[in-house]
């Protein structure tokens, strides 16, 4: 494809008359994006001692969530406000490749952003993402998940307020279904007050990191980003990642 722009003639108004609804979809469980099979660190932390309680969890779901906030909320806002720019697109998520020195992470942000875009693509047929999808087959765009995210996201019409705080619900569903599927600290009744708790966390990580750019991206808390470098070691595994 040559064309560096994505033709935006084809969005159903429904998609924007119902923005809740789509919000809704995306953020459900049940929305197959490949997200269940990995742990964001957790099945590393537990086996590895550095999470032995519900104290030393809290402190490790809210020290990711800090990290998604600081490093992946700037693409993710970026990603969102170019989303028809193909050439934008292409060197944001070549960036966000760059900045991601983390093995395990990568493979998983990948891994997601690609089953995102291919759900997606499927579910609410729109030329724009068959388009991007066009893209990453023919491997001019690798497909980092914060970056599809916010691309898809943008092309739905869904505000980049309610993008980010979809964003970090995602990260913080998956670190405590991870651990309840692990069978320990946390059970599943437990598990939702847990993320209930620090859901109220949320507002003020996305306030402290919403006019970031994507050259401003860091890792807040290193260990969990070091903990995560482990998965692949691990002598028995449930997750993916």
């Amino acid at each position: 494809m040559s064309e560096t722009q994505f033709p935006e003639n084809d969005l159903p108004k429904f998609l924007t008359d119902t923005n809740i609804l789509t919000i809704l979809q995306m953020s459900d469980s049940a929305f197959p994006t490949g997200g269940f099979t990995h742990s964001l660190g957790c099945e590393a932390a537990l086996q590895c001692g550095y999470i032995t309680n519900k104290d030393n969890f809290r402190v490790f779901v809210i020290s990711c969530l800090e990290n998604a906030g600081s490093f992946s909320l700037p693409f993710v806002r970026e990603a969102h406000k170019l989303y028809l720019d193909y050439n934008a697109l292409l060197k944001l998520d070549r960036l966000y490749n760059v900045y991601l020195v983390n093995h395990v992470a990568r493979r998983a942000s990948l891994q997601q952003g690609r089953s995102l875009l291919s759900t997606c693509c499927r579910t609410f047929l729109i030329t724009h993402l068959d388009a991007l999808q066009k893209y990453i087959d023919d491997g001019s765009v690798r497909g980092h998940q914060a970056v599809i995210f916010g691309a898809i996201c943008g092309v739905l019409k869904i505000p980049v307020s309610e993008v980010l705080y979809m964003f970090m619900f995602g990260m913080l569903r998956t670190l405590v279904a991870s651990m309840v599927r692990l069978g320990k600290i946390v059970g599943s009744l437990e598990g939702q007050r847990f993320q209930y708790e620090l859901q109220r966390i949320i507002p003020d990580i996305v306030a402290r990191n919403v006019d970031k750019s994507p050259e401003d991206a860091c890792i807040s808390f290193p260990m969990p980003d070091i903990i995560q470098n482990f998965h692949d070691k691990l002598f028995s595994r449930l997750f993916y990642s």
